[in-house]
C-alpha cells in the first residue's frame, strides 16, 4: 500500500481543524415519557459540562457551545442528535440513573494540556443516584421509675430502633453511535459508568432511658 503524502493527509483531516461555522438553532423535543431529544442542526458544537468551574472550558474554535442539563432532576431519557460533537478532555457529565443516547457523525476529543492526571478522561456518569441522608437519630427510651419502700426502681425504657437505610438505585444506560477522534497524539479515554448506586446509611438507634434509683 502506497503511503499517503503530507498534502493528502492534511486534506483528509482538514474537516477536523476547521469545522464549518454553526448557523441553525437546535431544538428540544419533549414527549409524555419524560424523554427529551436534542436535535442539533449545526455542523459542529462543543458539548460543555454543567459544572464547568474547574477548567472553564470554552467552545472549540468555529463551534457553538451547548450545555445539556444533567443531575437528578434531568429527564429520564436523553437523546442527542448532532453532526460533529467536540468534547474537552476533563469534561464530566452527570446523568444519575438516566438513559442517555448520543448519535453523531463524529465525536472529537479536544485536549488543552492543563487537565489534572485524575481528570484526564471524558466521563459520562449514569450510575445510580446518591441516596438521601438518614433521618435524625431515633427517639430515646423513657426514664425508669423511682424506687420506694415497697417497690424497687425500674430500668430505663429501650431506645427506638433506627430505620433501615434506603436501597441503592438502579444505574442508567448509555448508548453511543459515532466515530471517535482526537486532536492530539495522546490517547483519550472515554469512560462510562452505569453501575448501581450505593445504599443509604441506616438511621442511628435511640439511646436507652436512664434507670430509676432509690429515693429516701
Amino acid at each position: 500500500m502506497t503511503p499517503k503524502t503530507e498534502a493528502e493527509a492534511k486534506a483528509e483531516t482538514s474537516w477536523v481543524m476547521a469545522p464549518t461555522l454553526p448557523s441553525v438553532l437546535c431544538h428540544q423535543l419533549v414527549d409524555a415519557t419524560d424523554s427529551v431529544r436534542h436535535v442539533i442542526a449545526k455542523r459542529a458544537i462543543t458539548l460543555l459540562p454543567v459544572m464547568n468551574n474547574t477548567y472553564k472550558f470554552q467552545p472549540y474554535t468555529g463551534t457553538a457551545g451547548y450545555v445539556v442539563a444533567g443531575g437528578v432532576d434531568s429527564p429520564r431519557c436523553l437523546r442527542i442528535f448532532a453532526e460533529d460533537i467536540y468534547i474537552h478532555v476533563g469534561s464530566s457529565f452527570e446523568f444519575p440513573g438516566k438513559h442517555v443516547s448520543i448519535s453523531a457523525h463524529r465525536i472529537i476529543a479536544v485536549r488543552l494540556g492543563n487537565v489534572k492526571a485524575e481528570d484526564d478522561k471524558i466521563l459520562f456518569d449514569c450510575s445510580g443516584p446518591i441516596p438521601p441522608l438518614a433521618n435524625p437519630k431515633a427517639a430515646s427510651g423513657g426514664p425508669g421509675t423511682k424506687g420506694e419502700m415497697s417497690k424497687s426502681p425500674s430500668g430505663g425504657g429501650s431506645g427506638t430502633n433506627g430505620q433501615a437505610g434506603v436501597e441503592g438505585k438502579h444505574g442508567g444506560s448509555f448508548c453511543l453511535a459515532a466515530r471517535l477522534y482526537s486532536l492530539s497524539d495522546k490517547p483519550v479515554s472515554l469512560v462510562v459508568n452505569c453501575g448501581g448506586g450505593k445504599g443509604g446509611p441506616g438511621q442511628a438507634g435511640g439511646d436507652g432511658g436512664t434507670g430509676g434509683r432509690w429515693v429516701g
